[in-house]
């Protein structure tokens, strides 16, 4: 399945990273990243107000499951429809299995919001994120995990560009986080409970798609919101 080999190659590098687990006694609590795509902004309490305005597209909050998101056990993991959650679970928490829908939207024609919460089962914050563009080519995957690290990464020709490792963040909540992606014009911004902690250059998305991704046993998604307007 495309989920496999996603889960199998493209997202190597980031399951190694999160197994080691470490941080540089250099590292500071909130980096935003420069990248040659795009130089960040300062982090604050810096909510688009332009995206809030848009229309909602969908409020998923899985009191059923119509739009088709995975279920079941599968190669890669176990997908649970709750009562008002969906749980993503691995044998191995370094390991990461996806599932994705498809949106009614042009995301690369539309500025959107997207943001889910994400509500931690154990003592640990989530190994969670989200993801937008696709499982294949051209998206981008924004995950938090165990360690109150976060990494952004924008996949192209199967393999991420500029490749990171997991980063702390103070901002990180060990029950419940909000992750959320913000695309308006040529900027894409990255949101951890409502602060912004990476801008980058949008690059092309290969699809329509938008996915939930999860390692280990200790993440429940409680929504999914999209929000999106036309150019």
């Amino acid at each position: 399945m495309k989920i496999s080999c996603f889960i199998g190659a493209i997202l190597l590098s980031l399951s190694t990273a999160r197994a080691q687990g470490t941080v540089s006694a250099k590292s500071v609590a909130v980096r935003i990243n420069t990248l040659p795509l795009f130089e960040a902004k300062t982090p604050g309490r810096t909510a688009n107000p332009e995206a809030a305005k848009g229309r909602i597209i969908w409020r998923e909050t899985f009191v059923d499951n119509q739009r088709g998101w995975k279920t079941g056990k599968t190669k890669t993991g176990t997908f649970t429809l709750t009562s008002g959650g969906y749980q993503i679970q691995t044998e191995k928490k370094e390991i990461d299995a996806a599932s994705l829908v498809t949106t009614p939207m042009d995301l690369n024609g539309s500025d959107f919001t997207l943001e889910s919460t994400i509500e931690s089962t154990g003592d640990n914050p989530p190994s969670a994120g989200i993801m937008v563009g696709g499982e294949v080519d051209q998206y981008y995957v924004f995950q938090i995990n165990n360690f109150s690290k976060f990494i952004v990464q924008y996949v192209q020709d199967k393999k991420p560009i500029n490749p990171e490792d997991f980063v702390f963040n103070q901002f990180i909540d060990k029950n419940i986080n909000k992750l959320k992606i913000t695309k308006t014009g040529g900027i894409i911004d990255f949101y951890i409970n409502d602060e912004k902690i990476q801008t980058r250059r949008v690059q092309p998305l290969a699809s329509q798609q938008i996915g939930l991704i999860g390692a280990g046993r200790n993440a429940t998604f409680k929504h999914v919101l999209l929000i999106g307007s036309s150019k």
